[in-house]
């Protein structure tokens, strides 16, 4: 667990405790430093499910984005089925790059639209950054990075080898 880690997740779950949360959004770095490896990687559990388990919250979907830490690893680990597969309440799929949800109050008399933006595969940096990190962003729902596309496509295929 990330420091300070349970103290969040404790905020949280007594936060929604007497409220009427529809949903937890979450806008990234899900998994420091370096995302998730694989599919059977158990920081998924240590660092969400475990942590995250307080009454308020077993009930709720997260949906999720991604950060710069969790493109350091495996994406699709997050992004594919076998996150969600491991705890219900994570809902990545098809977020890659954002999306949109509405939430609505118990009574449908509220609505919330929120939109999504995903900002990693924009910034050259992480792209380009040798000796430093490597992101992952090849995964099929984020088509490599989108900065100058055409214009830096071979230098980053190139980078990739």
């Amino acid at each position: 667990v990330a420091a300070g880690m349970d103290r969040v997740a404790a905020a949280v779950a007594a936060s929604g405790g007497g409220a009427r949360v529809a949903a937890v959004v979450s806008v990234g770095d899900n998994f420091y430093g370096n995302g998730l490896a694989n599919c059977d990687d158990p920081a998924f559990n240590h660092s969400f499910s475990a942590v995250y388990d307080g009454a308020s919250l077993r009930g709720l979907a997260w949906d999720v984005l991604l950060g710069n830490h969790d493109y350091r690893g495996d994406i699709s680990a997050q992004l594919d089925d076998c996150a969600h597969e491991w705890d219900g309440r994570w809902r990545a799929s098809g977020r890659a790059l954002g999306g949109r949800a509405v939430y609505a109050s118990p009574d449908g008399s509220v609505e919330v639209h929120v939109v999504f933006v995903d900002t990693n595969p924009l910034i050259s940096e992480y792209a380009f950054c040798p000796g430093r990190h490597v992101y992952d962003f090849d995964h099929p729902e984020v088509g490599g990075p989108m900065f100058g596309a055409p214009a830096y496509a071979a230098e980053y295929a190139a980078f990739r080898r």
